[in-house]
């Protein structure tokens, strides 16, 4: 945990905001993009019904549907690229808050061995001088 002002404790847990980041990254590259990329091959063409008839109906159904496909697209790689930040931004937090943590721990102690006053060894009468 790190500590806050005041050595009070702000509940973070460096350990597991690291992985979660780490699980994140993994999650926005190796399952949602692959999908993204799938999807986005299999949908390339465009909506492939209704290219024979005559029907206005069915052309602006394609047109509809031809906006969607690209609709769905569009936010399937938004969330990638928003998992992919959330994921480097735990993990730069995390980061952060270690090298912080350590260096600001680093530093109490530096201070307060800095202003601990040295233990003096009297002998015996020499009190009395």
């Amino acid at each position: 945990m790190v500590r806050g002002a005041a050595g009070t404790e702000i509940g973070v847990d460096l350990k597991a905001l690291d992985a979660f980041g780490a699980d994140m990254g993994h999650y926005a590259t190796n399952v949602v993009g692959t999908s993204c990329e799938r999807i986005a091959l299999v949908f390339a063409d465009g909506a492939q019904f209704g290219v024979n008839t005559p029907s206005p109906d069915v052309h602006q159904a394609r047109e509809a549907y031809g906006v969607c496909l690209d609709a769905i697209n569009t936010q399937l790689f938004a969330l990638v690229d928003a998992a992919t930040a959330l994921a480097l931004a735990a993990r730069s937090i995390a980061s952060a808050y270690a090298h912080t943590d350590a260096s600001v721990t680093a530093a109490v102690e530096a201070a307060a061995q800095s202003l601990t006053p040295p233990t003096l060894r009297l002998e015996r009468g020499e009190l009395a001088r």
